[in-house]
């Protein structure tokens, strides 16, 4: 019997560490495989293969204090979960433009493909209700005057906070980034596994600004308008606002453009609604393959 050294020990409290980093790769792996196979041409055979290999050398050869199953077998247990997560489930992403009718194009798939709807900014309201972690956090960074007489989030006066300064846009975003992904992992369980619904829309005004989003979603699809000019007059008959606010909350987003450069599918939505619906019957092919 060979002694236990202060390296087993540390090898030890490592692998907790190194489970959780190996479980998040093997999901961010698993889901976008199809970005993977259409970006490098590599099936997801192969993609499976090179996963299991690697962490069964690296969890075959380290952290012998464990027993080698129970080293071995936890990371496999959990590429193999994630494939049939991934086998479950499709999510497609629904992002654009402030104004570009992104919604309406949402409402379309809701009432025509009857796809049960993740809408992030329902998510959004609801992670800030009073007396929610996020609440708090807001509410003691930037006191009374966000809220409402009833103690409410006043989403006007913050959204003015973080329309003209990006260092407190970045702040509510990542403030409330992490309780609104919760939420939508409680979603997609509700809808993927209580309803047992296999597709999915998660709609996200923000999906590649918030980093994570487009890595469970695919395809993503980018609704838009051709000129800036017709997406500020619709901004401003929206919302009741100058042509200077509205430029600035366009601007506020990731340019359309990169946007569409990162698509899979993009929908241009300068017509007529029903313009909209048969670009969208056009790409239903796509949504399934």
């Amino acid at each position: 019997m060979t002694e236990t050294t202060l390296l087993d020990y540390v090898e030890l409290a490592v692998y907790p560490i190194y489970l959780i980093c190996s479980s998040l790769i093997s999901f961010l792996v698993i889901f976008n495989q199809r970005k993977i196979k259409k970006r490098f041409k590599i099936d997801l055979m192969i993609t499976f293969m090179i996963i299991y290999i690697s962490n069964f050398f690296i969890t075959y050869f380290n952290f012998q204090l464990l027993n080698m199953y129970i080293r071995v077998g936890l990371p496999m247990s959990v590429i193999f979960l994630s494939i049939y997560i991934q086998s479950k489930i499709t999510i497609i992403g629904l992002t654009g433009g402030i104004a570009c009718g992104k919604s309406a194009v949402g409402n379309y798939f809701k009432d025509f493909l009857k796809l049960s709807i993740i809408d992030c900014d329902i998510l959004s309201r609801r992670v800030v209700e009073v007396g929610k972690p996020a609440y708090n956090k807001l509410k003691e960074r930037y006191g009374n005057k966000i809220l409402q007489e009833n103690g409410e989030i006043d989403r006007a006066e913050l959204g003015k906070l973080v329309f003209n300064n990006p260092a407190i846009r970045k702040h509510v975003t990542q403030t409330t980034g992490w309780y609104i992904m919760l939420e939508i992992l409680k979603e997609i369980y509700q809808i993927g596994f209580v309803k047992k619904e296999n597709v999915m829309l998660l709609d996200a005004p923000i999906l590649y600004e918030t980093k994570y989003l487009e890595y469970i979603c695919h395809p993503i699809i980018v609704v838009f308008l051709s000129q800036e000019q017709l997406q500020i007059e619709r901004l401003v008959k929206r919302d009741k606002i100058s042509e200077e606010e509205a430029l600035k909350k366009i601007k506020s987003q990731m340019p359309i453009s990169k946007k569409i450069e990162k698509a899979d599918i993009t929908i241009c939505n300068d017509g007529t609604i029903e313009d909209m619906k048969k670009q969208v019957n056009r790409i239903l092919p796509q949504l399934v393959q």
